[in-house]
């Protein structure tokens, strides 16, 4: 009678990165300095050109495992081969560039398997850097449903997730969106899982890199694509649908592009005709370029200021003290 198989680890942590050598060891040490030991890193390579490999390799950890792509096919990808080589019962996520508190393992397991049956993942909070700055995040999936989440948009770090690995597989990532996949991604495990929540940050994320003068294009594509795939949901939603044509308006008045952000407006008016902002920008969209930018930058200023004030009555309720007295 062979022997049975060893056991897999309790956690897989996936890790895709693409020629990001240069901030891999801070998110290597952070995984390596977890107080529970019980895992594997899956270090998926997207085709990097940098030394990558060498610097996985000089680690010397049998828990981490190196796995290259021939060429790349984006970070949906990657998450995808990690999630099918994975060994763990329950999968967590890592950027690369990014860095896990050291009891952030250890904490979410134990929410997770105090959880009833239906909660199938958790999510903690995240301490956010940048400018020399930090705030913390709170958990952004309490109180959303999937419709919700949707409207919202709100932007989860993957990291901020454990998720137990039969769920994550269903959900999985789509390799047909160019960005946008997380939102995708939470919104299909809401329509699959209940959440618990830690108010705790268990990650802390670095925004310090310079954005790259093609990252707007690239979220704007990834918007168009997402407004595709639930276009039904949109035409259920009249909600949905104005909130999602605003968003690609403003979208597509960052890239200059006014005709289609007229467009998207109309759609959001003909949807909801009784909005004076909208009709501010879709007038301003016949104004020319300069006249479209300006309207765009007083109306992200005023989102800004209100958001600021919101997030000092959210700091003070959660916190005790405000996360957001710096601002970043």
């Amino acid at each position: 009678m062979s022997p049975a198989p060893p056991a897999g680890p309790l956690v897989s942590i996936i890790l895709p990165t693409y020629n990001r050598a240069r901030f891999l060891d801070r998110a290597l040490r952070s995984v390596l300095g977890q107080t529970l030991p019980d895992w594997e890193l899956l270090v998926v390579d997207d085709g990097s050109t940098d030394d990558t490999a060498e610097r996985v390799q000089a680690v010397g950890d049998d828990r981490i495992r190196y796995i290259r792509l021939p060429r790349n096919r984006g970070v949906s990808a990657a998450r995808n081969l990690g999630l099918r080589l994975s060994r763990g019962r329950v999968i967590t996520f890592l950027d690369s560039d990014d860095e896990y508190l050291p009891v952030k393992l250890e904490r979410q397991v134990a929410v997770l398997a105090a959880a009833p049956a239906e909660v199938g993942a958790v999510e903690c909070a995240l301490r956010i850097v940048a400018n020399g700055a930090q705030r913390d995040q709170p958990p952004q999936l309490r109180g959303q449903d999937y419709l919700t989440f949707l409207r919202s948009q709100e932007g989860v770090n993957m990291a901020a997730l454990l998720v137990r690995a039969d769920l994550a597989r269903m959900v999985g990532f789509d390799e047909g969106l160019t960005a946008r996949e997380d939102v995708d991604f939470m919104a299909r495990l809401l329509c699959r899982t209940s959440l618990a929540f830690i108010d705790d940050p268990l990650v802390v994320i670095h925004n310090d890199a310079p954005v790259r003068l093609s990252a707007g294009a690239v979220l704007l594509r990834g918007l168009e694509q997402l407004a595709r795939k639930y276009d039904q949901e949109q035409h259920a939603s009249r909600a949905l649908r104005v909130d999602w044509n605003h968003r690609l308006a403003l979208a597509y008045l960052q890239q200059g592009r006014l005709r289609d952000a007229r467009r998207a407006l109309g759609r959001a008016i003909a949807a909801q005709p009784l909005g004076v902002v909208r009709w501010g920008l879709y007038l301003s969209t016949l104004l020319g370029r300069p006249g479209a930018t300006l309207a765009r930058r007083v109306y992200l200023t005023g989102g800004r200021v209100k958001q600021h004030f919101r997030g000092q009555v959210a700091g003070r309720r959660l916190w005790g003290r405000n996360p957001l007295s710096r601002s970043t």
